[in-house]
């Protein structure tokens, strides 16, 4: 028995027509009848009763069987779609250039429902400072680069990740945390901190310090986000971070946030490429999850896909 004959049947049923299921299924109205009749001397039953006012109607053995066509019918789709997307499983390398802050604080999780969507793609993940990233792509030390504050450069596609708030915070004890605002140059004298590893931050707040006006001043540099905040939490420094690292310890009333008078200080995120290197389609799913996000981690990414 074929599976076209059971498509026959169930088109059979659900038009009520000879030549309607003929033409659904690219055959003749004499070809489904013969092909009825020929599938109820094989099962030994009844199937439909032709004629009369009410015109083709199934049996109650017509009924069951149909039932069972229809699962059937369904069965073979889901498995035709399950081989075809067996045939599209992506795989292969890519190889990444990550600045060692966005390898710590970003990429792990956003790359973690890309694995459990693309089990078969291995991503290569290298740290440099993003100052370094360009060049290495030019030598084609990596497929892509994850860098603090993108620059356009001839040859380069630059895509963005995402824009940051960059914050001072303070001890809730410190003096600053009392003000309601407070101008730039009222920090130049306190005990400035930076996370060393975050060369974004750094950038942007040496170009925002020169934008209004001032010296790029001294930074006690912190190898680690936490070394940072225990730093900050004890009085010790104030400093400069993005917003989405400092939420629990606000949230917690253990470190407080100071609004600076002025524009906002922005850290930007983006995805770099040699422009004319060709795209494989892993490289490609790795480029819209970082974009968008995958699996569970999909409302992480909204940002629209910017091409520079």
């Amino acid at each position: 028995m074929y599976l076209q004959t059971l498509k026959v049947f169930a088109d059979l049923a659900s038009t009520g027509s000879f030549s309607k299921a003929g033409e659904a299924n690219g055959i003749s109205q004499s070809a489904v009848s013969q092909k009825m009749t020929v599938l109820e001397r094989t099962l030994g039953v009844q199937l439909v009763e032709r004629g009369g006012r009410a015109g083709l109607v199934l049996t109650e053995e017509g009924m069951v069987f149909l039932n069972t066509a229809n699962e059937i019918l369904d069965a073979y789709a889901r498995c035709v779609e399950r081989l075809a997307s067996i045939k599209k499983v992506i795989r292969g390398r890519v190889r990444v250039l990550a600045a060692p802050c966005i390898l710590q604080y970003e990429l792990g999780a956003r790359l973690e429902g890309f694995h459990s969507v693309y089990p078969e793609v291995r991503v290569e993940v290298i740290t440099r400072p993003s100052a370094e990233i360009y060049d290495a792509l030019l030598l084609e030390e990596a497929d892509m680069g994850l860098v603090s504050q993108p620059i356009r450069r001839k040859g380069f596609q630059t895509q963005t990740l995402g824009k940051e708030d960059v914050v001072a915070v303070c001890a809730p004890e410190h003096p600053l945390a009392a003000r309601e605002h407070i101008a730039l140059r009222e920090l130049l004298g306190e005990n400035l901190g930076i996370l060393s590893c975050d060369d974004g931050v750094r950038s942007a707040m040496e170009r925002y310090f020169r934008s209004q006006g001032f010296d790029a001043p001294a930074l006690h540099e912190h190898d680690l986000i936490g070394s940072v905040k225990d730093a900050v939490i004890s009085g010790a420094i104030v400093t400069f971070l993005p917003r989405n690292l400092l939420a629990k310890e606000v949230a917690e009333g253990r470190i407080k946030e100071v609004e600076l008078i002025g524009p906002v200080i922005k850290r930007s995120l983006g995805l770099v490429a040699l422009r004319k290197k060709p795209r494989s389609a892993a490289y490609r799913a790795l480029v819209e999850s970082l974009l968008f996000g995958v699996g569970d981690h999909a409302e992480l990414r909204p940002h629209p896909n910017r091409v520079h």
